[in-house]
């Protein structure tokens, strides 16, 4: 599955390449040396997408919120949210307390 949803922004890049290539060679000195290296970056970028879909795909690595552990990660979260409110909950309270005292 990672695979396939990799090619659709691989498609993408790879068309604007070319559009970008099919420019640069109508283009003049600069402007055309930059739109060839530009076309190339795009192309490079195009590749490690279909590369990084493709170990995903054969690694079995999936994205954060799927698989078996993906509740496991998200209860993690909450968890981690439910002390956070906790620590800011006591620093509220002796924030309140310290100034009680000096008052």
């Amino acid at each position: 599955m990672m695979f396939i949803l990799s090619l659709i922004p691989v498609t993408v890049l790879v068309a604007l390449g070319y559009l970008i290539m099919q420019s640069a060679a109508s283009a003049e000195g600069g402007t055309q040396k930059f739109g060839k290296y530009l076309s190339v970056w795009v192309f490079v970028l195009a590749a490690l997408i279909l590369l990084g879909g493709t170990v995903g795909a054969f690694t079995g690595m999936q994205g954060m919120m799927r698989g078996e552990d993906g509740m496991s990660r998200m209860q993690g979260m909450r968890e981690m949210r439910q002390r956070q409110n906790e620590l800011l909950e006591r620093l509220v309270e002796a924030q309140e307390g310290a100034s009680e005292a000096t008052e």
